[in-house]
């Protein structure tokens, strides 16, 4: 059976049942966050800008925000019948691609701040993290193959395999 091909644009959040390559490029800040229940081959990819939505205004983009878009994506997948208890998740981004702030100007520090937001929901929704890629300098382009559970990192320093989400026993995050 062949892989449908899903690019997952900026505050997209997209899910598939059965095979699917998933291409998330553009991870500078941002997070490319990965889930995966092998048990009903149901998958999913958000692509998160953003560590926080703004109290008191209306979120139209759920995959914008961090804290919006991994609540959707797992709440998406489980109406295509996966089940939390076998869903497997990964991330990458995070990255710091800009140097603002370097003469005294105040540095937003957004991928540092996705990231511990990420790694807060992770913990706080008892989701099971079978590895990540994130932080430093480059941005990067997240692929995976739902077939073979492979989680692929490209940057301009070649191309690392973050994990593979049918072959691993993660813990729940602790």
């Amino acid at each position: 059976m062949s892989s449908i091909q899903i690019s997952v644009g900026m505050a997209d959040i997209k899910v598939a049942k059965g095979p699917a390559h998933f291409t998330c490029k553009g991870l500078g800040s941002s997070i490319g966050f990965v889930a995966l229940d092998a048990a009903t081959n149901v998958s999913g990819v958000a692509h998160l800008m953003l560590p926080k939505s703004f109290p008191g205004k209306p979120v139209t983009r759920l995959g914008q925000f961090v804290d919006t878009g991994v609540q959707a994506l797992i709440h998406l997948m489980k109406e295509a019948g996966a089940e939390p208890g076998t869903t497997v998740v990964a991330y990458a981004g995070g990255a710091q691609v800009s140097r603002y702030g370097a003469s005294g100007v105040a540095r937003l520090d957004l991928g540092d701040r996705n990231v511990a937001e990420v790694a807060e929901l992770v913990k706080t929704m008892g989701l099971k993290l079978a590895g990540s890629d994130i932080g430093g300098a480059n941005a990067r382009t997240l692929t995976v193959d739902t077939q073979t559970g492979e989680v692929k990192v490209d940057t301009a320093t070649g191309v690392t395999v973050v994990c593979n989400l049918r072959r691993q026993t993660p813990e729940v995050a602790a």
